[in-house]
């Protein structure tokens, strides 16, 4: 692994960039797999009074509404050339993560079926913003060799705190916990969003390093839209997180396996 070289050089600026990328997607995999998955379950069937057959309903609209949104902001910022602005990507996440927190306090104050649907749509909404965001901080921070062990270090903690975390599966519970993780995330992206640190530009230019590569769609010649080498990695990553999270809902909706987990 090239973190063991950087280890054994004391190169601090890399290893942070290393736990940036683990802690803010980590934290993003955890809030969805949670908070979004279970606690919106438990908003709209035990809070507000909907059947699942129509919170699953609502669910999926948020999910398409996130897909779109993020497909926008992700073309959005590669046509302004935000996608190479580091700071640029720290004010949108601050953004993502106030609005988000915001959200979090609310929801177990929403008890009608229209705030639920107003509710989901500002939430896919910044939902869809931070993933194009936070998905290519794997660029700015983590070498080309790497890149598989720290996705699957993201994926791992993700889903071992949100399966044994012990706590109950209820909107409020959900909403205190988020809650909490949330307010020194957005304290600290504020003051990134503001000030320029000598720091972050040293964490801002190190793609320019041979061993973070060249990304797939900033050759000279570019990847087409209609081409199986964009198709095929879209196709791939949707199978993935399709099967992942549907395994993670059949696995809490069987308590055998929750107890002996």
């Amino acid at each position: 692994m090239k973190l063991l070289e950087f280890l054994r050089e004391r190169q601090w600026t890399p290893i942070t960039g290393y736990l940036l990328y683990v802690s803010a997607l980590t934290a993003g995999y955890y809030y969805n797999l949670t908070f979004v998955q279970l606690g919106l379950t438990d908003l709209g069937t035990q809070q507000i009074g909907m059947s699942p057959g129509d919170v699953s309903i609502v669910m999926a609209i948020l999910a398409l509404l996130t897909l779109v949104a993020a497909v926008a902001s992700g073309v959005s910022m590669d046509r302004r050339g935000w996608s190479t602005d580091l700071y640029v990507k720290f004010r949108l996440l601050f953004l993502v993560v106030l609005v988000q927190l915001l959200l979090t306090i609310a929801a177990p104050h929403v008890s009608t079926v229209e705030q639920f649907a107003l509710w989901v749509f500002v939430c896919s909404t910044a939902l869809g913003v931070g993933i194009p965001v936070t998905f290519s901080f794997m660029l700015d921070f983590v070498p080309v060799r790497d890149r598989g062990y720290v996705a699957a270090i993201v994926a791992g903690l993700s889903f071992f705190v949100a399966a044994l975390y012990p706590l109950e599966w209820r909107i409020d519970e959900f909403s205190f916990v988020m809650s909490v993780m949330m307010v020194p995330a957005v304290l600290v992206l504020a003051v990134l969003s503001v000030r320029r640190f000598r720091f972050v530009d040293r964490l801002a230019s190190q793609h320019e390093r041979d061993a973070f590569g060249t990304g797939r769609f900033c050759r000279p010649i570019p990847v087409r839209t209609s081409s199986f080498a964009f198709w095929g990695p879209v196709l791939l990553m949707f199978g993935v997180f399709f099967i992942d999270s549907l395994g993670f809902l059949r696995l809490i909706e069987t308590p055998l396996y929750i107890y002996t987990s």
